[in-house]
């Protein structure tokens, strides 16, 4: 891809902005909506293969619980001392407890339903001796029922009022739908309270009127079909967003940092902060976390996305899926200045 753009550069943005609104975050209160699922993780060790087939057996030593999909996103925001509700489906079975169980250790409010017809989504991942070995899925992709897209909009509205920003965490499992979208893109106008979707290409079409939406490179050439790498940057966002009718488009692009458009004609493209590069997982939902805090504290887009890009490129020098603290994001500001 031809990055083009103007490069927005730490004597672009305030630092006193970016530190006043860290220190604000407690007085945010986020809305994540979307699909909700449990990461389970089984390490051990493996010596042998087995006899009945040509694959290793693992003796288990630990198992880990951890939240994923949108409850990531919840999650971040709570390791950035923002408040949190959280909205979506889970199963009535064993992980949804477990679910729930790290939601209240973490004081994230749950307003969720349960579909006894639909399991709650899990990725079970076996581990042994530093190399992930196989994942295991249980989930049910088809569409919610409207019923349930109902009764998760009722519940939506009996607490939104008084909330900042809204999240909507989209992995294509069923939970985000036009119903559902509809909903809130007329709520977050009657209360003002600003959208930004974290997007699937096969979703496109039913993200209209929100605010921002947060592709990586290979969602937003899906969402824009662009099949030719060689695109300019500034014509697949503007593209993108004209055509999805959004208000403004993020893209990460990875160890090129990420890039901004939201009116005009030229992208502003912020290049990476990362001094290192361990593992990816899950920075999409810490750039989505910190860009709905540093918004809510009264950040514009660039200014969000500047910090938004500082903290992606802590978390991606952390190993596997992870979050940071205040503490640390203020840290990256005081680095990304020097």
């Amino acid at each position: 891809m031809i990055i083009q753009g103007t490069n927005l550069k730490p004597t672009d943005i305030s630092k006193d902005r970016l530190f006043h609104a860290i220190y604000g975050f407690s007085d945010a209160k986020i809305f994540v909506i979307g699909d909700c699922m449990l990461d389970h993780y089984i390490w051990g060790d493996s010596d042998r293969i087995s006899p009945e087939a040509p694959v290793p057996v693992v003796s288990v030593e630990k198992e880990e619980f951890h939240l994923g999909g949108a409850a990531n996103v919840a999650q971040n925001i709570s390791a950035l001392s923002g408040k949190v509700d959280l909205s979506g489906i889970v199963g009535k079975d064993g992980p949804a407890a477990e679910f729930k169980e790290l939601l209240r250790n973490l004081e994230i409010s749950w307003h969720g339903i349960v579909d006894s017809e639909r399991p709650t989504t899990q990725k079970m991942r076996v581990i042994a001796r530093g190399q992930q070995l196989i994942r295991v899925d249980r989930e049910d992709t088809t569409r919610v029922s409207a019923e349930h897209i109902d009764m998760l909009c009722t519940l939506i509205h009996e607490n939104l009022r008084d909330s900042s920003c809204i999240v909507i965490s989209d992995y294509a499992k069923g939970v985000v739908c036009k119903g559902l979208m509809d909903f809130l893109v007329s709520e977050s106008k009657k209360y003002h309270i600003p959208i930004i979707v974290d997007p699937k290409p096969q979703n496109v079409m039913i993200y209209n009127g929100v605010d921002v939406i947060t592709p990586n490179k290979k969602e937003a050439l899906s969402m824009a079909q662009i099949f030719e790498e060689k695109i300019s940057l500034d014509v697949l966002m503007k593209k993108l967003r004209d055509e999805v009718q959004v208000g403004a488009v993020l893209v990460t692009l990875g160890e090129k940092g990420m890039a901004v458009f939201e009116s005009g004609d030229v992208p502003y493209h912020i290049p990476t902060m990362a001094r290192e590069v361990f593992d990816v997982t899950g920075a999409g939902d810490t750039v989505i976390a910190t860009l709905a805090l540093g918004m809510s504290m009264g950040l514009n887009l660039l200014e969000a996305s500047f910090l938004a890009n500082i903290a992606g490129g802590i978390v991606v020098g952390k190993v596997g899926t992870a979050t940071l603290s205040q503490e640390e994001l203020l840290q990256g500001v005081e680095k990304a200045f020097e």
